[in-house]
């Protein structure tokens, strides 16, 4: 399965890029995230440049050997930006 974004006039998401590494690692340093969520504490730079590398990718290559190009059932893993951005 070749990636693709879903977007609207206000968001976009698609799955999370290697430029994506510190907006997530950002984003994991929240104490409400690290609560509420099951990312490793404390989250180091390396756990985001893992998931990106490993995780998310991995899933990517999962959906496209799949016939129907499902990753299920691993949740799919999706980035969040502005549409402008």
């Amino acid at each position: 399965m070749k990636p693709f974004a879903l977007e609207s006039d206000r968001l976009r998401l698609e799955a999370p890029r290697t430029a994506d590494i510190g907006a997530i690692y950002d984003a994991c340093q929240d104490a409400e995230v690290q609560k509420y969520t099951t990312v490793p504490v404390p989250y180091t730079f390396q756990d985001a440049q893992f998931f990106v590398s490993q995780v998310v990718e991995r899933v990517g290559r999962r959906a496209a050997s799949t016939p129907g190009g499902s990753a299920c059932p691993e949740p799919a893993c999706w980035s969040a930006s502005s549409a402008s951005a």
